[in-house]
């Protein structure tokens, strides 16, 4: 059986791709809310004399589907004009 996202709930996961001193997340995920699939992303926070937590960011998910066109050089020959 296939994982199924739940309406109002979400994941995170270690971000295994994170190497110490870059602004990567520590945590990366997704959640459904209101019927939209989110990613979150969140950071352990550790301020000197305070209890550590986790700062997060949380943006629709990005239509993977439709990717950017590419730049390709057109022939002059081929406009219309």
């Amino acid at each position: 059986m296939a994982f199924e996202q739940k309406e109002g709930g979400g994941s995170l996961f270690r971000n295994d791709y994170k190497t110490p001193g870059d602004s990567k997340p520590d945590y990366k995920g997704s959640a459904l809310i209101n019927g939209v699939e989110m990613d979150i992303a969140g950071w352990v926070k550790s301020p000197p004399g305070k209890k550590s937590f986790l700062s997060l960011a949380i943006k629709p998910k990005a239509d993977r589907s439709s990717a950017p066109a590419s730049s390709t050089p057109t022939n002059e020959d081929d406009l219309p004009f």
